[in-house]
């Protein structure tokens, strides 16, 4: 049985993590995505695509990797851990495409600049990796999902 609250989701095994749509760690990489479209508007086409690109490829899959593991510490905290290295290897493994991908079809490599591109991803990548960890440590330091009293 779940309860869906405005702000909070609670399940009935009693574990409670923020919603992932207000989470701290979803804004500050919107907040990342706005700031790289920012700074994209005065460059020229291949960087500013480059730019663009990074930071939404970062994004996604950033916040993915974020997903999977506040999924793992919900349902089964044991494999928080687990969880957390797949979200690293996905972000590797995506990294490792893109960056084959610029090579291997001319068209991609013309139109996005590599540097821009590597730089937006890491950076944006980043932030729901880190923030996305410690939100969840956080949770799983809580009595109540020890099964423990909050009193």
């Amino acid at each position: 049985m779940t309860r869906v609250r405005f702000l909070s989701v609670t399940r009935s095994r009693g574990r409670h993590l923020p919603s992932p749509s207000m989470s701290k760690t979803t804004l500050l990489t919107l907040g990342a995505l706005v700031l790289a479209a920012v700074l994209a508007v005065g460059r020229e086409g291949s960087v500013r695509m480059g730019i663009i690109g990074g930071a939404l490829f970062g994004a996604g899959l950033g916040l993915l990797a974020y997903l999977w593991l506040r999924h793992a510490v919900q349902h089964r905290p044991e494999r928080a851990m687990r969880a957390n290295l797949e979200g690293f290897l996905i972000l590797m493994g995506g990294l490792m495409l893109a960056f084959l991908s610029l090579f291997a079809i001319p068209m991609a490599g013309e139109t996005l600049e590599l540097k821009a591109f590597v730089l937006t991803y890491v950076a944006v990548a980043f932030i729901p990796l880190v923030l996305g960890t410690v939100e969840c440590a956080q949770s799983l330091k809580s009595p109540a999902l020890r099964g423990g009293t909050t009193s």
